[in-house]
């Protein structure tokens, strides 16, 4: 009992000497680039209680989780910082750094440690695979890009878990708080976030599964009758405990065609919520809404466009078949305006890929106002034409007879 107390008061004299000396350990600015899902928990045995006595934690968490907003954001790299000047005392790379199911035993995953003035040590982990930038025993300046975010060991979702520890022996929660340190270790302390926010939103023309949506699939919001559902999703932050959330789909003539929603029972700080209906002779085309609610509010909002069926007959005479779309109209797509085989001019290349009715890439390539599509060597068929753009998903699908 005696020594337990000891070693408390040496940590709560340690903590009340907290020199602010950290910089951000990520790159980017909060609630654009990430966001802060989990800090350490100062909840007593199996209790949850962050630094501001709320429940942005979870039971035994020993740091700071800096989360990102998809896989894909992961791709497009995102750097790690040293959040201090000081020496390398470990790394570790090699593992898979796409994980998406959590297994307590790989830890930390790819990572790297540094030994800092005070006796203080960070930890920096779940980093992208072949990475990491430094080798034990090199010296680091503060703000140092050290490696990069991702998904390796113990992990779901792409995020930087940041851990402070005095003499490898005591981790510290480094940010300050009501229920937690007086002062702060960050130099420009992140504000504490409890507020509700809508991460990433879009529609897709597919089932998802809770992994498709981590990867955050690009926009698609021009459906046809070959599509077979259509998909609302969101990434939300700040969702509490008996929030209720819905979503509504509304016809062109603002009909309600179908709504569903829940009520939330616990606190939910990174959340993942979809709707989808299928498609249905009976629907009517044009331009859809699609509109999320939380607590009754609206809280973010689609337009989807849904296309009566194109289909174009290629003359066997005339084997090229001009497609041009309205860049503009990509960005803000109405009903295709067309008039025979060409649609308005398009300044910016789109990829195209031609399947046979049973689903084979029979052609593909890229396509523009100087780049038909040539059909010539096609055999008299049936064919599905697809139309896309990096930017901003599929623009057109077509049915081709020739």
């Amino acid at each position: 009992m005696k020594l337990s107390l000891t070693i408390l008061l040496t940590v709560m004299s340690m903590l009340a000497m907290a020199q602010a000396q950290f910089v951000s350990p990520i790159e980017g600015t909060y609630g654009e680039d990430f966001v802060l899902v989990n800090y350490v928990d100062w909840g007593a045995a199996t209790s949850i209680k962050d630094n501001h006595c709320s429940s942005k934690s979870y039971n035994g968490h020993q740091g700071s989780d800096f989360v990102l907003k998809s896989f894909r954001q992961m791709d497009e790299g995102v750097n790690v910082l040293a959040a201090d000047s000081g020496v390398v005392i470990f790394t570790h790379d090699g593992e898979f750094d796409r994980e998406k199911v959590s297994v307590i035993s790989k830890g930390l995953g790819n990572y790297i440690g540094i030994t800092h003035d005070g006796d203080l040590q960070t930890y920096y982990g779940h980093l992208k695979k072949n990475s990491i930038l430094v080798d034990e025993g090199d010296t680091v300046y503060a703000g140092q890009v050290i490696a990069q975010v991702a998904s390796s060991g113990n992990s779901t979702d792409p995020h930087l878990h940041f851990e402070l520890w005095y003499d490898s022996t005591f981790y510290i929660d480094p940010f300050q708080g009501s229920c937690g340190n007086f002062s702060s270790y960050w130099i420009d302390e992140m504000p504490y976030d409890s507020s509700f926010i809508v991460l990433n939103s879009s529609t897709w023309n597919g089932l998802p599964t809770l992994d498709t949506l981590r990867e955050a699939p690009l926009l698609v919001d021009t459906f046809d009758t070959l599509d077979t559902y259509i998909t609302y999703w969101s990434l939300l932050h700040g969702l509490r405990a008996g929030d209720s959330i819905s979503v509504e789909w509304l016809t062109p003539d603002n009909t309600l065609w179908f709504e569903n929603g829940y009520n939330l029972g616990i606190d939910w700080w990174y959340y993942y919520y979809w709707s989808y209906i299928d498609l249905q002779d009976s629907m009517p085309y044009g331009e859809w809404t699609v509109n999320f609610y939380r607590n009754e509010v609206l809280e973010n909002s689609r337009n989807i466009y849904y296309l009566e069926p194109e289909v174009v007959i290629v003359d066997t005479t005339d084997s090229t078949l001009a497609v041009k779309v309205n860049y503009q109209a990509a960005k803000q797509p109405k009903i295709w305006q067309h008039q025979d085989l060409v649609l308005n001019d398009l300044s910016v290349e789109c990829h195209y890929d031609l399947y046979s009715m049973q689903g084979a890439i029979v052609k593909q390539g890229l396509t523009s106002s100087s780049q038909p599509v040539q059909l010539g060597s096609l055999s008299p068929g049936v064919y599905v034409l697809y139309i896309r753009n990096e930017e901003f998903g599929r623009l057109n699908r077509r049915v081709v007879v020739k």
